[in-house]
């Protein structure tokens, strides 16, 4: 499964690309840090598989890429907001939440749950 970063805590990048490569089943496309990056990134958020989002980001407001991840099948919320502030876009769909600092261990029990749902998916089609 491919995957992409968007996240502006260099701290909190570097943990996502660790646990990432960790993962056989995970390759990771690239991180973005300033959401005015996100055009040199369009072609690959199409292929995006899963998407591991902070939702405060630098260069605007994360709203602005709603449309460009709405096909994206899995989408892991790597913010310190509350969900109360989640944006309208992402309490109205299936999401996961991983809290900062991003702990091994429930970074792989997401990940089994989104194998496990991609496998059925699959198995349907």
């Amino acid at each position: 499964m491919r995957c992409i970063i968007i996240e502006d805590e260099p701290l909190a990048t570097r943990r996502l690309q660790s646990l990432i490569k960790e993962q056989k089943l995970l390759k990771l496309l690239g991180d973005i840090d300033d959401i005015e990056e996100i055009e040199s990134f369009l072609s690959d958020l199409k292929k995006t598989d899963v998407l591991f989002l902070d939702l405060r980001i630098k260069g605007g407001n994360i709203e602005l890429i709603q449309d460009y991840i709405t096909s994206i099948p899995f989408i892991v919320v790597t913010s310190a907001l509350v969900q109360e502030d989640y944006p309208s876009f992402i309490k109205q769909r299936e999401h996961f939440i991983l809290r900062k600092p991003i702990r091994g261990e429930l970074f792989n029990k997401c990940l089994e749950i989104i194998f496990t749902r991609r496998r059925k998916l699959n198995e349907y089609n």
